[in-house]
Formats: C-alpha cells, sequence, structure tokens
C-alpha cells in the first residue's frame, strides 16, 4: 500500500510539472516560440497576410527549417532556410512591425563590399553584399514598407536574392 501511494504521489508530481512546463504557452500565446508550419504561426499569431516570397530558387528548401514568431510584445517572424545541395542555412527572413524592429541589426557579411539604396515595389530599400565567414558571397537586402520591415540575409549571390524580395507580397 506504501508503493502504490508513492507511485500516485509520484506521478501526480510529474503530471504537474509537465502542466506547469506548458502553461506559458496557453497563457501567453504571443511569446517568441518556435512553430511546425508557416500555417500553425499564422493561425496562433492570428496573421491574416504574412508577407512571404512566391519565388524561392530550387538550391533553397521549402518549407523553412525553422519558424519563429511573436505577437506580444510586438509582431516579428523569423524563418530560417536551408540549402538543399549541403544543408546548410542559406537564407534568413525577418518580418516585423515598422516602428518595433527590434531584431538584431548585425550583419552576416564580414567583408562588406557594397551598399547602397534603391527600391524594390516602389518601397525604399538598402542593399549590402560582401563576404561570409569562409569567403562565401553573401547578399542583404532590408526592405521597409508601410506596415512591416523585411530584412533578407543570404549566403547567395544579389541577382538570386534580389528576385526573392521582389516576389514579395508587400500588399
Amino acid at each position: 500500500m506504501k508503493y502504490l501511494y508513492f507511485i500516485l504521489s509520484l506521478l501526480f508530481l510529474l503530471g504537474s510539472l509537465l502542466l506547469f512546463s506548458h502553461l506559458p504557452l496557453y497563457l501567453e500565446k504571443g511569446l517568441l516560440r518556435e512553430y511546425p508550419s508557416v500555417r500553425e504561426l499564422q493561425d496562433t499569431l492570428k496573421i491574416q497576410k504574412l508577407p512571404l516570397p512566391a519565388y524561392l530558387p530550387e538550391i533553397i528548401n521549402w518549407p523553412p527549417s525553422k519558424i519563429l514568431g511573436q505577437s506580444t510584445p510586438h509582431f516579428a517572424v523569423t524563418l530560417e532556410f536551408k540549402s538543399n545541395v549541403n544543408n546548410d542555412i542559406i537564407l534568413l527572413l525577418y518580418i516585423s512591425e515598422k516602428d518595433n524592429n527590434k531584431y538584431p541589426n548585425n550583419s552576416i557579411i564580414t567583408n562588406p563590399r557594397n551598399t547602397f539604396t534603391t527600391t524594390i515595389k516602389n518601397r525604399p530599400a538598402l542593399i549590402k553584399t560582401g563576404l561570409c565567414e569562409e569567403n562565401v558571397n553573401c547578399s542583404e537586402i532590408i526592405i521597409n514598407d508601410q506596415r512591416y520591415t523585411i530584412s533578407l540575409k543570404g549566403k547567395i549571390q544579389l541577382p538570386m536574392l534580389l528576385r526573392i524580395a521582389e516576389s514579395i507580397n508587400l500588399e
């Protein structure tokens, strides 16, 4: 009988710990966390239209390998894409509210070559090119939309990154 009480107490304790570890997800759904799919991210954070690229070159895997999102304290999404050639991370897409761009402004470019401004779909954009670690060509594009700041960082040539950026639906 002692063992039965001990086992029941242990099961109760484990169940309580499991419940309390998942409690923050149920109480505060908008905090930063990882999602298994873009659809679940949109459903959970109630995002009707997420500005995603309509085009990805064949070397980039879809769906994203990592999906992070939050709506509290401000809206922000990070999508990480891997190469289908060597499974390395090849593209990062950051989306945040324009007035609350809290993403670190760190560049993946270690040896910058060019920085210039332009427009993409009639929105101001900053473009950087150069070399990343291991002397790999890298490009970065930051688009300032009316609602979002969108940052694309990739270990790919600029023309390819521009094509991805131009395919993002900003309407």
